[in-house]
């Protein structure tokens, strides 16, 4: 009731966060909880950016969803990862989403904390990229974890989870030679 209705609805808002993520200036932005309606709205209006640094290409990854009504909902919902980058700075070379409770078992998690893992939708969204001016590559992972304080343990090992498969996705496009960057909501 604080808040003006304005600020409230999608079109009033979308514009400030597009005007907000332009401010930055950025070569890569790195968003969460952006479902793939907000997607496609944000990649029309960061697209179509004519400004110095240009314009971005878009990445998108909604949660692993087991049934086609459920990846109907999701483009409402709030799940999905969004990654955008500009193709001037940043020449992008390979896209990959891992959800993290596949990764569990591998890892070696047992007992109620690889169920819980394994429960989840979370994932990360894994974008190698390589710098059009030096060459160098950046392999970047856009991640949500879970979002209940009452499992801090559960956290921990999706973010491990992550940095290892941000780890392992640099390494096997290329030589293995990217910086990694790990950017996301932690909860935490």
């Amino acid at each position: 009731s604080y808040c003006l209705k304005l600020h409230r609805e999608w079109q009033g808002r979308s514009a400030r966060i597009i005007a907000e993520l332009q401010s930055y200036d950025a070569d890569i932005l790195c968003l969460q909880e952006c479902s793939k309606k907000c997607f496609e709205a944000f990649s029309k209006q960061l697209g179509d950016t004519s400004g110095a640094s240009g314009p971005y290409a878009g990445f998108h990854h909604s949660a692993f969803l087991p049934s086609r009504r459920a990846a109907a909902e999701a483009r409402v919902s709030v799940t999905g990862l969004a990654t955008f980058v500009r193709p001037q700075a940043w020449k992008p070379v390979s896209v990959q989403a891992v959800r993290l409770g596949s990764q569990a078992e591998a890892r070696g998690h047992a007992g109620s904390l690889r169920e819980k893992l394994q429960s989840q939708s979370d994932s990360v969204l894994l974008v190698l990229l390589e710098h059009v001016a030096s060459g160098v590559r950046l392999a970047v992972g856009n991640l949500h974890l879970h979002w209940d304080p009452r499992f801090p343990h559960l956290k921990a090992s999706q973010a491990e989870m992550a940095a290892r498969a941000l780890a392992q996705f640099s390494s096997s496009e290329g030589d293995g030679r990217a910086v990694l960057a790990l950017c996301g909501d932690f909860n935490s």
